[in-house]
């Protein structure tokens, strides 16, 4: 089923078309291969996924830090991923739980926007973060379980 999964999301995602995407247990994500930029900045891509929603992070290795450059999130429709939110970073130190925050963050302002255009009217902010906060509490655990 694991590798079922993964040559989906590589079909889907193509960023992770290599062959070395591993899963990393404290990163909780799977993670590309690295490589090095013309100016020799080191980059990988990270991915954590569910059925809802794919999240992708850009990370840059410097010197002594690792740095988040930026934040895609994914949904798949069954047949192909569309892009629904992405952010960018500049000087952004790479930590777990604020990576966890900012993905929080951009798909609550994601399902607030589609509120607001289906015309549902204006959702409770603290509804719409729990449950963003929720999605993405479920790709940690099930990106976790498959790359077990």
């Amino acid at each position: 089923e694991k590798s079922l999964v993964l040559s989906t999301v590589k079909s889907s995602l193509p960023s992770f078309t290599n062959n070395g995407v591993t899963y990393n247990d404290i990163a909780k994500m799977f993670l590309s291969n690295g490589w090095t930029s013309a100016a020799g900045n080191t980059y990988q891509e990270g991915l954590r996924f569910s059925d809802k929603i794919a999240v992708t992070y850009n990370i840059g290795h410097g010197y002594a830090h690792s740095f988040l450059n930026g934040i895609r999130i994914y949904r798949y429709d069954g047949k192909k991923t569309k892009l629904i939110g992405e952010r960018y970073f500049s000087n952004y130190w790479w930590n777990t739980s604020c990576a966890d925050l900012e993905t929080a963050n951009l798909l609550a302002e994601y399902l607030e926007s589609q509120c607001k255009v289906l015309r549902l009217g204006t959702p409770d902010r603290s509804y719409v973060r729990q449950l963003a906060t929720s999605f993405v509490n479920e790709t940690i655990s099930n990106t976790k379980m498959l790359g077990m």
